[in-house]
């Protein structure tokens, strides 16, 4: 499987390469007990096209997942621009924060 960093490794490899993105959530415990770790591939899509398939399949993951709140939070308070967290595209995301701004 592909690994964008944030893949089988280590909790700690994991934390080190979290901590060095400039965050405003630093609240990132929440992965070790993540349904997706590993799956970069079916999560980080480079085709910024979003195959319809890996979407289906992440969410698919997410909704099995008991920190998909969690997840979620950390990528719209960080405004994640790629792949799918907590169940969600960056176009969702972005419609929940224009919701959220209204």
């Amino acid at each position: 499987m592909e690994n964008n960093g944030l893949g089988k490794q280590s909790r700690e490899a994991r934390v080190e390469i979290v901590e060095t993105w400039s965050l405003l959530n630093k609240h990132f415990d929440w992965m070790d007990g993540a349904e997706c770790v590993g799956m970069t591939d079916v999560f980080f899509i480079e085709n910024r096209g979003y195959a319809k398939d890996k979407i289906n399949q992440a969410k698919a993951i997410c909704n099995k997942c008991n920190v998909r709140t969690k997840c979620l939070e950390f990528a719209l308070d960080n405004r994640m621009e790629y792949g799918i967290w907590g169940g969600k595209t960056a176009i969702e995301r972005d419609r929940i924060l224009a919701r959220r701004r209204r």
